[in-house]
């Protein structure tokens, strides 16, 4: 098994969820974080670890996905990034 480590992406990258999909179908870890829309328009951050579970066949029956919300720090980052403009 293989872990893939993916930076900042954007929801709106057309293979990104393609990408994330072919990870987890074929067995590895993906970790990475995801930037996603609220219903109000606001964005949220989140780091993201996606691990396939395997039933006693070794074919996957669930996927375990565990988040943390960065939004907070992301958001402090890129106000603080603009001051040093």
């Amino acid at each position: 098994m293989r872990t893939i480590v993916c930076s900042i992406l954007l929801i709106t990258q057309s293979n990104f969820f393609a990408e994330l999909w072919q990870t987890i179908s074929a067995g590895d870890v993906w970790s990475g974080v995801i930037r996603n829309k609220k219903k109000n328009g606001d964005y949220f951050y989140l780091q993201t670890l996606i691990i396939p579970m395997f039933d006693m066949m070794g074919a996957i029956s669930a996927y375990l996905s565990v988040c943390q919300d960065l939004t907070s720090s992301v958001m402090h980052e890129i106000a603080f990034t603009r001051t040093l403009e």
